[in-house]
């Protein structure tokens, strides 16, 4: 799946052949900001970093259904919002998904 930027997706799992495999599977890229805050949040000794994570189902252009996923540095009092002003991201075609039906 292409993006401008980072994002992410979830897709049906076909593969799934008993109740202990996920129900979806996909992929999620961090931006800078998303990967640095991890960072920091290990320095300081988080043993569970945290980041924001909101997601959207969308529908392919071959008409499957998915989930576009966002992941952005955790909001910080002090002014950074980082999950409140954000827009999902677009999806370009994507092969991947032609034969995971919702």
């Amino acid at each position: 799946m292409a993006y401008d930027g980072p994002g992410g997706a979830l897709f049906k799992n076909n593969k799934k052949t008993s109740d202990r495999h996920p129900d979806l599977t996909g992929f999620v890229e961090l931006d800078g900001d998303a990967a640095q805050s991890i960072v920091d949040q290990l320095n300081r000794g988080v043993q569970h970093p945290k980041l924001d994570v909101s997601g959207w189902t969308k529908v392919s252009q071959k008409g499957n259904k998915f989930i576009s996923l966002s992941a952005k540095k955790p909001w910080e009092k002090g002014g950074q919002m980082s999950s409140q002003n954000f827009q999902a991201p677009e999806p370009q075609h994507n092969d991947m998904d032609d034969s995971i039906p919702f």
